[in-house]
């Protein structure tokens, strides 16, 4: 999931998607454990073609999970998305407290980054 070409990323993650679906019997907990962290780091990757491969192959692990194990997945990344979305400033909030733009400009460049290798 870190190799330096896009090509063998978007490959690897159409391999953990077909892998897992036909292997998910012989699997223990802790290999579908490693297969879907692989998936997941995938997500998040530069190129459209590596995370929307990704998003296949974490869409058939879920697919295949028993309703427990996805409501406690759910849980998981509902808490985290919570946490990761920006505060708005209320209303009835003083003008002199301070505001962080900070992630909000990582963000923006990190997107220009990502738009620029998409072209290349």
């Amino acid at each position: 999931s870190k190799h330096e070409t896009w090509q063998v990323r978007h490959a690897s993650a159409n391999f953990l998607r077909c892998f897992q679906g036909s292997h998910k019997f012989l699997f223990t907990d802790e290999h579908a454990g490693q297969i879907t962290s692989i998936a997941e780091g995938l997500l998040s990757d530069e190129r459209r073609e590596v995370s929307a491969a990704a998003m296949a192959a974490v869409t058939g692990i879920i697919a295949a999970l028993p309703s427990d194990a996805v409501a406690t997945l759910v849980q998981k990344y509902t808490t985290q998305a919570r946490k990761s979305t920006t505060k708005r400033k209320k209303k009835g909030a003083k003008a002199s407290e301070p505001t962080t733009d900070a992630p909000d400009e990582e963000q923006r460049k990190k997107e220009q980054r990502r738009a620029k290798t998409q072209q290349s």
